[in-house]
């Protein structure tokens, strides 16, 4: 039984594994690496064939000068904007407090009156070597490749927009815990 089981969940990732690696083939070049200070992340650039949920929206490729005014304004305002720290107890961190552990995804969005938008999608990254061991596969996988949607988590997965005209974040979104 143990033989079959295995058998059935290796096909399982492996025709996982054949269908995500095709679609991200086509986008890889869509793709581009940002790191600034202690700051990891990928730029989902305006090619970039979002989930249909985002696929409406007007978009532009944030530069890297875009990027790095956006972190700022992200640093200089989270703690206000994250007063009520939803889903931010026990385990779960205190978000504007480990702004670091977070990975990044950038996409940049141009609203109804012509603003551009950063929308910054963040995405635990720093997992102790014993949470590690203790896993299959590591949640850190795809982050790099792929513009990600997590269910639940808490503050470990959240989601952020910053208009750089007016300097000003909005629309926090922090996950719900299940």
């Amino acid at each position: 039984m143990k033989t079959v089981m295995s058998f059935f969940l290796t096909m399982v990732l492996v025709t996982n594994l054949t269908i995500t690696s095709f679609s991200q083939q086509d986008q890889k070049k869509e793709i581009e690496n940002f790191t600034w200070r202690k700051t990891e992340g990928i730029i989902l650039k305006k090619g970039y064939k979002m989930p249909p949920a985002y696929d409406t929206i007007s978009r532009f490729t944030p530069t890297n000068e875009e990027i790095i005014e956006a972190e700022r304004i992200l640093k200089e305002n989270i703690k206000d904007l994250n007063k009520q720290r939803m889903n931010q107890f026990g385990n779960y961190p205190v978000i504007h407090n480990h702004l670091n552990c977070y990975f990044r995804q950038y996409v940049g969005i141009i609203n109804e009156k012509g603003e551009k938008i950063v929308h910054i999608n963040l995405l635990w990254y720093r997992y102790s070597q014993a949470y590690l061991k203790k896993r299959y596969t590591d949640p850190r996988m795809g982050y790099s490749d792929e513009y990600v949607i997590v269910n639940d988590g808490g503050s470990f997965y959240w989601r952020v927009n910053v208009n750089l005209k007016l300097k000003k974040l909005f629309d926090l979104s922090i996950n719900g815990i299940a």
